[in-house]
C-alpha cells in the first residue's frame, strides 16, 4: 500500500513538472543603476490566478504566466521606482526581462520599460524616450526638438532651443539635471546666436516634463519643469555622431567592486550652424561655433554613502558679416520690396562653466531614508560687440506680368540709413548649497520629501549701445542744433544678493484599495534685495477608478487616471526682469505671482495588439504682479515694473502609442488664450475742427486740453499663440525595420506683435502661422546583436552603425519670426524677418 501511494505521488509530481515545463515563463535579473543585484523585489502580474514571486540574493526571478494573453508584470521594492512591462507569450515560449531599478524620491511613480507615458500623481508629467532625440529630424538635434512637439508647448523658431509653455515666456521654465538647477546665457538676442543647450542627449538616462501644476519640490518658476537624469553606467560604451552641422562623442563605463564603485560618463560636442544660416534671407559670412564638454561621475564611498559630480564648460562664438538683404512684402495690390546693403560686422562670445557636487547618505532599514547634500557654482561671461551700418530703400514693385519691368522697383517710397552699435559685457556668478531628504513611510502610506537651499548671486553689467536712424537725409528724431540718437543705453550696473528657499512635501496613498494618491506641499522663499517672503502651497490628486476587466485577456488592458492640481506658482525676480528697457535697475521689484488649476485625464487603451494613451488637460492660470515685456526674436525686454495682471486658459490633448507596431509616435493639440491688463495703459484721441479723428504721436506732457483719454483694457500677451498642433510619426519598410522614416510636424497660429510705445495697438497684429515639416530617413547599417562576426572583422568593435538623411523645412515655407519697422520719412513699414529655407542634412552614428 505504501509503495502504491509513493508511486502515485511521484507520478502526480512528474505530471505537474511536465505541465509546468510546457507553461511559458518570464525570467531575469533585477539590479540597481550601479549593477548591484536587488534581493526581495516583488514580481507580480495583473492576473489573480498567477502567483507572484520575489528575487533571490542574486536578484534573479522566474514567474510562470499563461500563454496567449497580454500580461502586465510589475517590479516593486521600497526605495525604488516601480517598473512595469507588458508581454505576450505563446505556448512554451520563454522571455528574459532584465531591469535596472532607479532610486526614487517618489516610490509610487511609475515608468513603463518601453517608454510609454504612465499615470502619475502630478498632472502634465510626460516621460520622454531619449531614443527619440537621436532620430527626430531637426536643425537643433536637442531635447528641445522633442519638447516642442508636446501639447502646451509653443515655439516658432527652429534656430532656438527656447520654448514657451501655456502662455509663459522662456524665463519661466525650470531645468534640472540630477537635482541641480540649470541656467542659460542672458544676452542672447536671436536664434542665430544660440549654441548648444546644456543637456547632452548622449548622457541622458531619463526625461520627465511637466507643463504646470507641478509639485512643491520643484523651484520657483511659473510655467514648466524639465527634469533630466544622467546615466550611471554599468559597462563600457561609446558613440560618435557626425553630421553637416557638427559632431558629438561620448564615453561611459564603470569600475564595480564589492563595497565601492566608480561610474563615469563624458560627452564632447561641437556645433556649427553655418550651413543652416546660409539659408536665411540676409546674405553674408556666418561663422558660428559652439563647443562644450560635460561629465557626470559617481563614487560609492561606502555601501550607503555615494558622491556625485557634474561638470560642464561651454564656449559659443558667433561672428557675422552681413552683406545684403532683399525682402518682398505687402499685399497683392501693394507689392513692396526692401533692399538693404550692409557694412560692418558682429562678434558675440558666451562662455559658461558649471560645477556641482552631491553627497547622498542612506539610512534606516532597506534605505528607507535618504539624505542628500548638494553644492554648485555657475559662471557666465558674455560679450556683445557689433557695429553695423545699413543703407535701405523701400519701393513699390511692378506686379503686371506683361510688363518688361515685372518684379523691379518702379517707384521709390523712401530711403534711409541706420547704424547699430554696441559693446556690452555681462558677468554672472551663482553659487548655492542645498539639502534634500526623502523618507519612505510606506508602512503608514506616506512618503515625505523636504529640502532647503541657500544661493548667492553676483552680477556685473556694462551697457554701451546706441542706434541712429537717418531717413532721406533727416536724422530721426530731428534737432536743429545737435545729433540725437533714436535709442541709447549706457551705464554700469551690478547686484549682489542672497536667496533662501525650501519646501516640505508629503505623498499619501488613500483608500482601501490604494487607488487615490494625494500629494501636498508648501514652499517658502526669501530674497534680501526686495525683502519679500513668500509662502507657496501646492496640491496634486490622482484617482485611479477600477475599470471593468475585459473578459478577453488577449486585449491590451485598459487603465484610467483622473488628475487634479491646484496651487501657487510665484517667481521671484532675477536680474533680467529688474532691468527695464531704458537700462534702469528696479531693486523694489516683487515676485510675479500665479495660481494654477489643472484638471486632467489619462486613458490607456488598446487597438488590436497596439497600445495607446490619450491625455487631456484643462487648465486656468490667474496671474498678478506681472512684469510686462516685449519679445524680439528670443530677446525679452522687460518693463521692470509689477504693472500688469492677466490670465492663461486652455485645453491640451495628446495621443501617444503604436500608430505603427513597434514604434512610438504621437500627435498633440493645444488651444490657449493668454491676455494681460497693464496698469495706467492709455492713449489720447484728438479731433480736428470737422470732428474727424487724428492720431499724432503725442506724449502725456504735450496733450491738448480738448483731447480724449482712452484707457486700454486686456490685450494679448506676446506669447498668445491660440492653436498649436504637433506630430512626431515613425514608420518602417514592410518586413524590414532597419529602414525607417521619422516625421516631425509643427503648426502654430501667429504670435501677436506691434510697434513699440504704441499702447493703442499693443499686440494687436498677428505674425503669419508657423508651419514646418522636417523628415528623416534612417538605415541601420550594422547591428552586432543580429550578426555573428569573425574575430578579425573590422565591425567587431561596433555595436551598431546607422546613417540618416534629413530634409529640414520640407515644404519650403518662409516662416516669419518677427517684424522690423522701417521708417521712410513720415511712414512706417512692417517688414517681415524670415527664417530658414529648405536644407538637407546627412548624419552617421556609430556606437561601440
Amino acid at each position: 500500500m505504501i509503495k502504491k501511494t509513493i508511486f502515485i505521488i511521484s507520478l502526480l509530481l512528474s505530471i505537474c513538472k511536465i505541465a509546468q515545463a510546457q507553461e511559458p515563463y518570464v525570467y531575469g535579473t533585477i539590479t540597481d543603476l550601479l549593477g548591484n543585484p536587488i534581493p526581495g523585489v516583488h514580481v507580480t502580474t495583473n492576473l489573480v490566478n498567477v502567483f507572484g514571486t520575489v528575487t533571490d540574493n542574486n536578484g534573479y526571478y522566474k514567474i510562470f504566466v499563461p500563454a496567449k494573453n497580454y500580461i502586465t508584470i510589475r517590479y516593486s521594492f521600497m526605495g525604488f521606482k516601480e517598473e512595469k512591462t507588458i508581454i505576450w507569450l505563446d505556448n512554451g515560449q520563454l522571455r528574459e526581462v532584465n531591469l535596472m531599478l532607479e532610486g526614487s524620491d517618489r516610490v509610487l511613480k511609475e515608468h513603463i520599460t518601453y517608454s510609454k507615458p504612465t499615470s502619475r500623481a502630478a498632472p502634465s508629467v510626460v516621460t520622454l524616450d531619449k531614443r527619440s532625440i537621436e532620430v527626430i529630424p531637426s536643425a537643433g538635434n536637442s531635447i528641445a526638438s522633442i519638447i516642442k512637439t508636446l501639447p502646451s508647448v509653443t515655439s516658432n523658431n527652429e534656430l532656438s532651443s527656447q520654448y514657451s509653455v501655456r502662455g509663459g515666456n522662456f524665463d519661466e521654465n525650470l531645468i534640472y539635471v540630477n537635482d541641480f538647477e540649470i541656467y542659460r546665457p542672458f544676452l542672447i538676442r536671436s536664434g542665430q546666436q544660440e549654441g548648444l543647450g546644456f543637456i547632452n542627449p548622449d548622457l541622458i538616462q531619463s526625461i520627465s516634463f511637466s507643463a504646470g501644476g507641478f509639485e512643491a519640490k520643484y523651484g520657483d518658476k511659473m510655467s514648466s519643469v524639465l527634469d533630466v537624469r544622467y546615466k550611471r553606467p554599468i559597462k563600457r560604451k561609446a558613440s560618435i555622431s557626425l553630421s553637416m552641422l557638427g559632431w558629438t562623442a561620448h564615453l561611459e563605463g564603470s569600475n564595480m567592486k564589492k563595497d565601492t564603485s566608480f561610474t563615469y560618463i563624458v560627452g564632447v560636442r561641437n556645433k556649427t550652424n553655418r550651413y543652416i544660416l546660409n539659408a536665411l534671407p540676409t546674405t553674408g559670412q556666418y561663422r558660428p561655433s559652439a563647443t562644450d564638454f560635460q561629465t557626470f561621475l559617481t563614487f560609492r564611498l561606502a555601501p550607503k554613502l555615494q558622491l556625485e559630480y557634474i561638470g560642464n564648460y561651454a564656449r559659443n562664438v558667433f561672428q557675422y558679416i552681413p552683406q545684403e538683404l532683399v525682402t518682398s512684402f505687402g499685399t497683392f495690390n501693394e507689392a513692396l520690396e526692401l533692399r538693404v546693403a550692409f557694412d560692418g560686422q558682429e562678434r558675440d562670445e558666451y562662455s559658461t562653466f558649471m560645477s556641482g557636487l552631491a553627497l547622498r547618505k542612506s539610512l534606516l532599514t532597506n534605505d528607507r531614508m535618504q539624505l542628500k547634500l548638494l553644492s554648485s557654482v555657475f559662471r557666465s561671461s558674455e560679450t556683445e560687440a557689433y557695429d553695423i551700418i545699413a543703407g535701405y530703400l523701400v519701393g513699390e514693385v511692378e506686379k503686371n506680368l506683361g510688363n518688361e519691368e515685372f518684379g523691379d522697383i518702379t517707384r521709390v517710397l523712401g530711403v534711409g540709413t541706420y547704424q547699430d552699435w554696441a559693446r556690452n559685457r555681462l558677468g554672472v556668478t551663482i553659487a548655492n548649497v542645498s539639502h534634500r531628504g526623502y523618507w519612505d513611510m510606506s508602512y503608514l502610506r506616506h512618503f515625505l520629501t523636504w529640502g532647503a537651499k541657500y544661493q548667492h548671486e553676483q552680477i556685473t553689467d556694462e551697457i554701451n549701445e546706441w542706434y541712429r536712424l537717418d531717413s532721406a537725409g533727416y536724422n530721426i528724431p530731428s534737432q536743429p542744433e545737435e545729433l540725437v540718437f533714436a535709442d541709447i543705453l549706457k551705464g554700469e550696473l551690478g547686484i549682489e544678493s542672497n536667496r533662501y528657499s525650501g519646501f516640505v512635501q508629503d505623498e499619501w496613498l488613500l483608500g482601501k484599495n490604494k487607488r487615490t494618491n494625494l500629494t501636498t506641499g508648501v514652499r517658502f522663499s526669501y530674497w534680501d534685495i526686495n525683502k519679500e517672503f513668500l509662502v507657496i502651497p501646492r496640491m496634486q490628486l490622482a484617482f485611479n477608478p477600477r475599470l471593468k476587466a475585459d473578459k478577453d485577456t488577449t486585449k491590451v488592458p485598459r487603465d484610467w487616471t483622473i488628475k487634479l492640481a491646484a496651487g501657487m506658482y510665484h517667481q521671484p525676480p532675477f536680474y533680467r526682469e529688474m532691468r527695464n528697457q531704458q537700462g534702469v535697475l528696479n531693486t523694489d521689484l516683487k515676485a510675479q505671482k500665479s495660481a494654477h488649476f489643472v484638471l486632467g485625464s489619462d486613458y490607456d487603451f488598446g487597438i488590436g495588439s497596439r497600445q495607446f494613451k490619450l491625455t487631456t488637460e484643462l487648465y486656468y492660470k490667474h496671474l498678478w504682479d506681472l512684469v510686462p515685456y516685449d519679445l524680439e526674436n528670443v530677446l525679452i525686454r522687460y518693463f521692470g515694473q509689477n504693472s500688469a495682471k492677466g490670465y492663461a486658459a486652455g485645453l491640451d490633448m495628446r495621443l501617444f502609442g503604436d500608430f505603427v507596431p513597434g514604434t512610438d509616435s504621437w500627435i498633440s493639440l493645444s488651444v490657449m488664450q493668454t491676455q494681460e491688463d497693464l496698469d495706467d495703459d492709455h492713449y489720447f484721441k484728438l479731433f480736428n475742427a470737422a470732428g474727424e479723428e487724428i492720431v499724432p504721436g503725442i506724449t502725456d506732457d504735450l496733450v491738448p486740453a480738448d483731447s480724449l483719454r482712452v484707457d486700454v483694457d486686456y490685450v494679448a500677451r506676446p506669447t498668445d499663440q491660440r492653436v498649436t498642433f504637433g506630430m512626431f510619426f515613425q514608420d518602417y519598410l514592410p518586413n524590414n525595420e532597419n529602414f525607417k522614416m521619422h516625421l516631425s510636424l509643427l503648426f502654430g497660429t501667429g504670435f501677436p506683435f506691434s510697434p513699440s510705445n504704441r499702447p493703442q495697438v499693443r499686440n494687436l497684429f498677428r505674425i503669419p502661422p508657423y508651419r514646418r515639416v522636417d523628415i528623416g530617413f534612417s538605415a541601420l547599417l550594422f547591428d552586432s546583436s543580429k550578426k555573428e562576426l569573425p574575430e578579425k572583422s573590422v565591425w567587431k568593435n561596433f555595436n551598431s552603425v546607422w546613417a540618416s538623411l534629413e530634409v529640414f523645412n520640407l515644404l519650403g515655407v518662409s516662416n516669419t519670426i518677427s517684424y522690423s519697422f522701417v521708417q521712410a520719412q513720415s511712414r512706417y513699414y512692417a517688414v517681415p524677418n524670415y527664417l530658414t529655407a529648405r536644407r538637407v542634412n546627412a548624419r552617421l552614428i556609430m556606437k561601440f
